[in-house]
């Protein structure tokens, strides 16, 4: 895999964290960036998956054994501790299969097929992918003016199916940027900084207005198109430090200590919410390295039987 995404997937993991840091950090204003780092998630996943060349069943088969063997040992874990709970088949379903208690699992499973089909399609036809990104703002924009409430804020709520635009067109700008890798100047210049600065705080002030001011939530679709150009941008600017070896450059220990976020992301975010809520409790900042410490270590031990489990199964379903 290339060295900027595991960049990329370390940030997104650090962003996700930091977002449900609230009861953490001294002033929850702090804890940010949660939709930014799904997003980028996202992208990743448009990125690296752009080339297919397994049949269907295969395909989704090796998604599935990526995800489920740690979900599942994380929901037996929340049983037993008696975050979860399931009374009936249809609640043992919800939680262990479709659409689990976390929503980027119940995103990212749906969202797999949507995105082989378009490909298949997109290459088939010929289509240029930038058009079938379009086609899905449109719809997007069609059914929020139509259907969507408007009277409050909620176009980045992650428990509302609204999301899973935003995150599947964050999916096809990475299949947009694989396409046009190639073709990315590794030249960088203030330009390309006052950019990013400019969309940070456009990104990070337009979600104080939608939110907090009255009557500005009618607007608030504008959020997810200054969100996808950010990501966008953000994915160029990492392309461009890759190019011009930045990250190869780093200290051995700290390109050692990203690649195994990078590697533990999905076990990051399964094993968080326990943990937040058990060690917040203590005071700043023993609460943050005891919750930061706890999360790295379990999700580095889910990691680890997962990656076991996920071998097996191959092995098992001949899909190596």
């Amino acid at each position: 895999m290339l060295q900027f995404l595991y960049w990329l997937k370390a940030l997104a993991a650090v962003l996700i964290t930091n977002s449900h840091y609230a009861d953490i950090w001294p002033i929850s204003s702090l804890a940010v960036g949660g939709q930014l780092g799904n997003c980028l998630f996202f992208f990743i996943s448009g990125f690296t998956l752009y080339h297919i060349k397994d049949a269907f069943p295969k395909w989704y088969a090796k998604r599935i054994i990526r995800v489920y063997p740690a979900l599942w040992m994380i929901n037996i874990i929340f049983f037993l501790i008696g975050r979860f709970s399931a009374d009936s088949l249809i609640a043992v379903i919800h939680c262990f299969i479709f659409p689990t208690w976390f929503h980027f699992v119940g995103s990212i499973m749906l969202l797999y097929p949507c995105y082989y089909f378009i490909r298949v399609i997109q290459k088939h036809w010929k289509i240029d992918i930038r058009w079938i990104l379009l086609a899905v703002l449109i719809l997007h924009l069609i059914l929020y003016l139509t259907v969507f409430d408007k009277t409050y804020y909620h176009i980045d709520d992650v428990e509302r199916s609204w999301v899973r635009f935003m995150f599947f067109e964050a999916m096809l700008i990475g299949a947009w940027l694989r396409e046009q890798y190639d073709r990315i100047s590794p030249k960088i210049n203030a330009y390309h900084y006052g950019l990013f600065v400019a969309l940070s705080l456009t990104y990070f002030s337009g979600k104080l207005l939608f939110s907090r001011v009255p009557n500005a939530s009618a607007f608030q679709f504008l959020l997810p198109i200054v969100l996808l150009i950010y990501v966008g941008w953000i994915a160029v600017l990492f392309i461009k430090f890759e190019k011009n070896d930045y990250f190869i450059k780093v200290a051995a220990w700290m390109l050692a200590f990203v690649k195994a976020v990078a590697d533990m992301t999905l076990e990051i975010y399964l094993v968080q919410f326990p943990l937040i809520n058990y060690l917040h409790k203590y005071p700043f900042p023993v609460n943050f390295l005891l919750t930061t410490g706890a999360i790295l270590l379990c999700a580095w031990i889910t990691h680890f039987i997962a990656v076991k489990i996920k071998v097996g199964c191959g092995k098992a379903l001949h899909l190596e």
